[in-house]
């Protein structure tokens, strides 16, 4: 499972992903569209997504398709956070989580794409038999 490079970032977003929801846990929000995403468990969605699809490595179609979902999910997280975005004091969770949310973006890109190399290849055996 974790011989692959795409199960490593997989791996590693779900890392991210379980900090991201620790810290939701424990920060109150301003904003009540953050409030709202928080009590509906927006920020766990993620996690339980990534480690189902560490799971799928078997179905790489379906994988790719879990991997896709997150990344929508997460940007979807990011536009979410991105209006109480304010630099002029301290670090505050959001600008945690707006960072930790585009770490997981990218590295579900690269899982994602390792995912279709994959595929690629296990079609082209295919073809050669």
């Amino acid at each position: 499972m974790i011989q692959r490079i795409q199960s490593l970032y997989l791996l590693i977003a779900f890392v991210v992903g379980v900090l991201v929801f620790n810290l939701s846990i424990n920060i109150e929000f301003d904003e009540v569209i953050s409030q709202t995403y928080r009590e509906n468990y927006g920020f766990l969605i993620a996690p339980v997504l990534l480690l189902l699809s560490l799971f799928l490595f078997k179905k790489r179609t379906l994988q790719s398709l879990v991997v896709l979902i997150i990344s929508l999910q997460q940007l979807l997280q990011i536009g979410l956070l991105l209006p109480s975005f304010d630099l002029s004091d301290d670090i505050n969770f959001t600008e945690i989580a707006l960072l930790l949310s585009c770490i997981t973006v990218v590295l579900t890109w690269l899982a994602r794409r390792g995912i279709r190399k994959d595929e690629a290849l296990v079609r082209s055996v295919d073809r050669i038999r």
